[in-house]
């Protein structure tokens, strides 16, 4: 199950913009802390912390925050959205998710397939993944880092669905049960295209028409 075990230290943070470049050079990003039972809080962050962790990996973890300011420290907080600047992919905002540890939440956690197919191993099969996560909905204290799913027994021309999941006890999948999260079939071979041969009679009436009409004599 997901632990707070990795602080993330957060600091107060003055909103308006005209800290915004010597946040830029300090590498520090601006974020908020909200929840369902605080105010929201206007924080900064490292920036090198959040890149490292805005992987889709980490959406299911918690994280524990530290800091000076007593309101905003020892809180158990989630990544729920990271803004990035489209053009140089920095990080500009992020908003973290204050969780309440008595109730339940929703959240969505890494499917881990485990094994290699019988229909890829023995019969030259190949695996699709269709799903690399499902959402589930648990309390905040047994959120799983990943869902195994044994995929050795598949052989060709089969397919998995979330509701032949196994989940662990207390957690409940909130995705379609009829939602295929893989398969295993042949490979297709591209087919070269064949040129198109016109019948003859077509040929002739092809080129009747292509070939210029003859004047009329007076």
């Amino acid at each position: 199950m997901s632990t707070p075990s990795t602080v993330i230290t957060v600091q107060p943070r003055t909103t308006g913009k005209h800290n915004s470049r010597a946040l830029r050079r300090e590498r520090m990003v601006p974020a908020v802390i909200y929840g369902p039972k605080m105010e929201n809080k206007n924080v900064l962050l490292d920036e090198v912390f959040v890149v490292k962790h805005r992987s889709s990996r980490f959406e299911s973890s918690i994280f524990q925050t530290e800091s000076d300011s007593s309101d905003i420290s020892s809180l158990k907080v989630m990544l729920k959205n990271i803004q990035t600047h489209p053009a140089t992919g920095r990080p500009v905002h992020v908003d973290l998710y204050a969780l309440d540890m008595k109730a339940t939440i929703k959240v969505n956690v890494q499917i881990k397939y485990v094994g290699e197919p019988i229909g890829v191993k023995e019969n030259g099969g190949q695996l699709q993944v269709v799903r690399n996560e499902v959402e589930i909905e648990c309390n905040a204290t047994d959120i799983p880092e990943s869902i195994e799913v044994d995929i050795s027994g598949m052989d060709l021309n089969s397919s998995l669905h979330v509701s032949e999941m196994s989940f662990p006890a207390g957690v409940k999948p909130m995705t379609a049960g009829e939602r295929t999260i893989c398969t295993v079939n042949l490979p297709q071979e591209e087919k070269e295209e064949e040129p198109v041969v016109a019948a003859e009679g077509e040929a002739a009436e092809g080129a009747a028409a292509a070939a210029p009409a003859e004047e009329k004599k007076d």
